[in-house]
């Protein structure tokens, strides 16, 4: 009778061991997927931001004042989801100053091709990331009396400092290469 009370006892708390084990392990990779979605939404982010709705879509002419107060209005609410609080008006700012620094917004498509986690560090409300990231950006360029759509395409290293705030993982900081370090580019005319 008392080695059945201490085999159950035992049981119990391998039991619960593997419980907890498990649900750790459950918990990491919710984190690295909530973490790599949100990387992916950044990078998407970067290079999609400066792209107009379709009402002025690859115009190469100057841009008018309000299709730039829709793109600020609608990337000021992305920055408030990507970034730290301590981050987000910093990057308001980068928007802000990316749309008072260009005239024509000729930029018709964007994107992420791939993302390959490198290496994915998990402490706390904290995590560092290092990422390889191909994204291609798609603008309207004229050449020769024609115009053309440039397809640039790069795969950059980059390294991302993610914090959880409210329970939900922004981007702190990121670092590495610079977008399009390698670039490929692809012109095809437009028809």
């Amino acid at each position: 009778m008392m080695k059945n009370k201490l085999f159950i006892c035992t049981l119990s708390v391998v039991i619960t061991c593997l419980l907890l084990i498990g649900s750790q392990k459950a918990y990491s990779a919710i984190n690295e997927k909530n973490i790599n979605d949100l990387i992916s939404k950044y990078e998407t982010w970067t290079v999609r931001m400066l792209i107009p709705d379709n009402d002025n879509l690859g115009k190469t002419t100057k841009t008018p004042d309000s299709v730039k107060s829709a793109i600020r209005q609608r990337e000021q609410k992305n920055v408030d989801e990507l970034f730290s609080t301590e981050k987000s008006n910093v990057m308001k700012d980068k928007v802000d100053s990316a749309l008072n620094s260009r005239e024509v917004l000729d930029d018709v498509d964007g994107g992420v091709v791939n993302i390959v986690i490198k290496q994915c560090n998990i402490k706390d409300d904290t995590a560092l990331v290092e990422a390889q990231v191909t994204k291609y950006i798609t603008d309207i360029v004229n050449k020769d009396g024609k115009s053309y759509k440039n397809r640039v395409q790069s795969t950059d290293m980059k390294k991302y400092n993610c914090i959880r705030e409210n329970g939900k993982w922004v981007i702190d900081n990121v670092g590495g290469q610079k977008d399009f370090d390698s670039v490929k580019v692809d012109l095809q005319p437009i028809e």
